[in-house]
């Protein structure tokens, strides 16, 4: 009976080991560069058991190889080396002269014609690459159009709130740039929406084996997590493969973290001074819908939101629901913080956390950042964007 659970624990071990092995193991680059002026060497580097690891080689009659050992796919970064010059320096590689590669254990055949970025990568060991030019350039795009919108909105902003307004704007110019607003506002969450939804999601259901996947799951969850329930599901359809690499250990407490303050959980109490120095406490907001709204003073984008907070607070204040103002300001920002509760007209609860304790408490590491609590105190939705707000509050108090 012994010999038969001692053997069968051995081969639930070598199960593992070798569940583990299909992601680890050794890689071997054969790469060739052509048409490409001056080229002196050429840098790899990647991650390994010790941390990164940077392999410079020179290439031989446009000819150059690597080999290694990774405990996981993961993303490189490749560039080439001109000679020095007459100094003795080295130019920085510019934009066509580096590139990412995606690779796994096996052997990987590049090639570079013209422009060195402009990589051919085939073989066993770049199994994934294809998929991830194609993600990362997904990525981009939405990365690229957000910054320019952001830009835009704000510049529209600014001459919005100006005091005293630029000369020569009109009441037409206002009007256009308030429409600008609402619009970027609109395109702003539908491109956000877009690539959750066309692009990362269903790229995690239809490759669960894909490593890629975890990688994709990584960057729709965010530093945030803020829907739990969808990233905990996709989590779980990956491959038990997926699931054992290493990248898959910060990211489950990641996971765990965030389960603490999604919804449909009973919201972390705290008590906190305000203005006056009197304690609040979550708790006595009890019978209430409850904005929990992280913010501070030097916060510009939380600064932008506090007069359509406001609009929606005076809505629905008589309604059943109020606003908990959450203050990341250090101790040395508390006048700034009560000048700012002043200057922005924020008439509702107010409270501090100096010390970083309650935003750690709710895993806040940047704001603004909200919170809805129902009567019961239990979150039923986290990180609202403004339209978002207005429409779940209107849903809520439509009943």
């Amino acid at each position: 009976m012994f010999k038969k659970i001692l053997f069968q624990c051995i081969a639930i071990l070598l199960t593992a080991v070798s569940s583990y092995g299909q992601f680890a193991g050794s890689f071997q680059i054969k790469g060739s560069v052509s048409g490409i002026a001056d080229v002196d060497k050429i840098v790899l580097r990647y991650r390994t058991a010790n941390g990164l690891k940077s392999d410079t080689v020179k290439p031989i009659e446009g000819k150059y190889s690597f080999a290694g050992q990774i405990t996981e796919p993961q993303l490189t970064w490749i560039n080439i080396l001109h000679a020095p010059n007459e100094y003795g320096r080295v130019k920085y590689p510019k934009k066509g002269e580096m590139t990412e590669l995606y690779i796994n254990p096996g052997e990987i055949v590049l090639q570079s014609i013209g422009q060195f970025a402009n990589m051919q990568a085939s073989g066993s060991g770049a199994k994934w690459q294809k998929d991830y030019v194609y993600l990362a350039k997904q990525q981009q795009l939405t990365k690229d159009s957000g910054q320019t919108m952001v830009h835009d909105y704000r510049e529209a902003s600014l001459r919005l709130q100006a005091k005293p307004q630029p000369v020569g704007y009109t009441a037409a110019d206002r009007e256009k740039d308030s429409i600008q607003v609402k619009k970027i506002d609109n395109e702003y969450i539908l491109l956000s929406k877009h690539l959750n939804e066309n692009i990362l999601i269903p790229y995690i259901r239809k490759n669960p084996g894909s490593p890629l996947s975890l990688w994709v799951l990584k960057i729709y969850a965010g530093d945030r997590v803020d829907d739990y329930q969808t990233v905990k599901a996709l989590y779980e359809s990956l491959s038990n493969d997926v699931k054992q690499m290493p990248l898959a250990k910060p990211f489950t407490r990641l996971l765990d973290i965030a389960s603490k303050t999604a919804s449909d959980v009973v919201a972390p109490v705290f008590s906190l001074p305000d203005t006056t120095n009197t304690m609040v406490s979550l708790e006595s907001f009890r019978g209430k819908y409850v904005l929990v709204d992280f913010w501070a003073s030097w916060c510009g984008p939380c600064r932008a939101e506090n007069p359509h907070v406001r609009k929606l607070y005076e809505q629905y204040k008589d309604k059943g629901f109020t606003i908990l103002s959450v203050s990341i300001d250090s101790k040395s920002q508390v006048k700034a913080w009560k000048k700012a509760i002043v200057d922005d007209k924020l008439s509702w609860p107010q409270v501090v956390t100096t010390d970083g304790a309650v935003a750690n408490l709710y895993h806040v590491n940047s704001v603004p950042q909200n919170f809805l609590i129902n009567p019961e105190g239990k979150i039923i939705a986290k990180n609202l964007p403004r339209q978002e707000l207005a429409a779940k509050l209107k849903e809520l108090f439509a009943r």
